[in-house]
């Protein structure tokens, strides 16, 4: 969602990330719950990457005030240079997934394993706390390295961890005013109809074209980001209501 907002909707940076933070903390909340019911929650694996990525992303966090300390709205640049990095990396990197995969197998957690997860944790909670960019398919890729259980056992983890990672991204974000909560709300109804969008699609092929009111708000930048979303699920929404038989 996040490069939408900053490349698509045109909202400023920093205040994208915020708010994306605080978006993801909330979506991940029911997954994390299904998945606890099932049990493929790994809470000493949660425990132990919580003890890194909290402390990294209160520094990413304070790198970003730096930054903006001292080079104003530069800041926004700054984010999106290293969002634009990461959108390269993250899918190279996944590349090597399969291979890492088949070699390793059934390895349980050793406490030379847990010093690393916590290592992990740390620049993963840095690199979010900068960029709210999801990192969690990298962070099972390289739990991987120290410990293998089954795909959805890892899955429910990285869930699990997320609502930690993004809670406390999301507050400290939302304490220093780079979180619109305006905003936060347009992207959660919109979300709360997307599952809804995608099996009616299979019905209404042209259901979800944007109509031109909705890229004429995106083309007026940020201040219509809200507007647009909002326009956009509407809009969306009225199609589908008028096309079911």
């Amino acid at each position: 969602m996040l490069p939408v907002l900053i490349f698509g909707l045109r909202v400023p940076a920093i205040v994208a990330v915020g708010s994306d933070a605080l978006f993801n903390f909330f979506t991940k909340i029911p997954a994390s719950l299904m998945h606890l019911m099932k049990g493929t929650v790994r809470w000493k694996v949660v425990i132990v990457l919580a003890m890194g990525s909290i402390p990294g992303s209160i520094v990413g966090v304070k790198l970003l005030m730096n930054i903006r300390h001292l080079y104003g709205n530069g800041v926004n640049n700054f984010i999106k240079s290293a969002v634009g990095v990461l959108l390269i990396v993250i899918p190279v990197l996944l590349l090597f997934q399969k291979r890492i995969e088949e070699r390793i197998a059934n390895r349980p957690p050793t406490m030379k394993g847990f010093a690393g997860m916590a290592a992990i944790g740390l620049g993963a909670g840095c690199l979010v706390g900068m960029t709210s960019v999801e990192s969690g398919s990298i962070i099972m890729m390289l739990l991987l390295l120290l410990y293998s259980f089954p795909p959805k056992v890892n899955v429910g983890t990285d869930v699990a961890h997320a609502i930690v990672l993004t809670g406390v991204t999301g507050f400290l974000h939302f304490k220093l005013a780079n979180v619109d909560p305006r905003l936060v709300l347009s992207l959660g109804r919109f979300h709360s109809r997307r599952s809804g969008w995608i099996v009616l699609s299979h019905a209404c092929p042209d259901a979800l074209a944007a109509p031109h009111s909705v890229r004429a708000a995106l083309n007026h930048g940020s201040s219509h980001a809200v507007a647009a979303v909002n326009h956009l699920h509407d809009s969306s929404m009225f199609q589908f209501n008028n096309r079911i038989c």
